[in-house]
């Protein structure tokens, strides 16, 4: 291998920070490469295109289309790249770098990830997934690259009560993620009252079909009405059965008092 030319997502979704931190560790340990950032884009109707000339990252834009000679292209994205990529540079050897979440692969991933002359997943579970899928290519583990922590300057964004139980989820707006559901199925379980926080990481791009983020305030306050009429509700009927259990044990004690009468006579 005389280099590598790394194709991946510019961007701050899950594969976007894999890829940055691949970056680093590419340049880290010194091998030569040339990097394709990814960026949002319907030219090839996938969602994401190259890059244009604009500045991407400035740690790693000097490695764009690097003028080294490559024999590996490394294209670190979901598998229906793989197509576009084995068009553009059939002379090159194919390496498809992904992962997915479940352990059933989508029937039509078949085809694209045998286009690869090799496929990485970042996990052993990972492979035995992909191994079950009986591919006609070697899957290899490359996990992902682990960088130094960096602790964020000045105060936390919000503030959680150390009392309240947290609920964290950290995703992309897609439809696949479900955050929209999430945060519904958050709304209509819990109310004001319960000790919990529901915090959702996510970035201010929908990938949903409308591009707008399919969430406001209005929409967040009718469900937290739902949310509250469904507690008034449970409120209610909890006062209902406490009234009945009083009914029965009242009707006991006057059974009660009148054994204990029958008893006497």
């Amino acid at each position: 291998m005389t280099a590598i030319h790394y194709v991946g997502a510019c961007d701050h979704t899950g594969y976007g920070t894999a890829a940055r931190r691949m970056l680093h560790g590419l340049k880290n340990a010194g091998v030569p490469f040339s990097w394709t950032p990814m960026v949002p884009g319907r030219a090839w109707g996938m969602g994401y295109v190259p890059a244009g000339r604009g500045a991407c990252d400035p740690d790693f834009d000097a490695f764009r289309r690097a003028a080294v000679p490559c024999d590996t292209i490394l294209v670190h994205l979901v598998p229906e790249y793989a197509l576009r990529w084995r068009r553009l540079e059939p002379d090159k050897r194919l390496v498809l770098y992904t992962t997915w979440e479940t352990d059933l692969l989508p029937r039509h991933w078949r085809f694209f990830l045998e286009l690869a002359d090799m496929v990485l997943v970042p996990s052993t579970w990972n492979k035995e997934v992909f191994d079950r899928a009986d591919l006609r290519v070697p899957v290899e583990v490359l996990p992902h690259v682990a960088l130094q922590p960096r602790v964020p300057a000045g105060p936390p964004p919000i503030r959680i009560d150390r009392d309240e139980f947290m609920f964290l989820a950290i995703d992309s707006w897609t439809t696949r993620k479900r955050l929209r559901s999430l945060i519904g199925c958050f709304l209509e379980t819990f109310s004001a009252q319960d000790p919990v926080t529901l915090v959702v990481k996510t970035d201010a791009r929908s990938y949903e079909r409308s591009s707008a983020m399919p969430w406001s305030a209005s929409t967040a306050a009718e469900l937290a009405e739902k949310a509250k009429a469904k507690a008034q509700e449970g409120d209610r009927l909890v006062e209902e059965v406490v009234a009945t259990i009083n009914q029965v044990n009242s009707k006991a004690e006057e059974l009660k008092a009148d054994m204990t009468e029958l008893g006497k006579q």
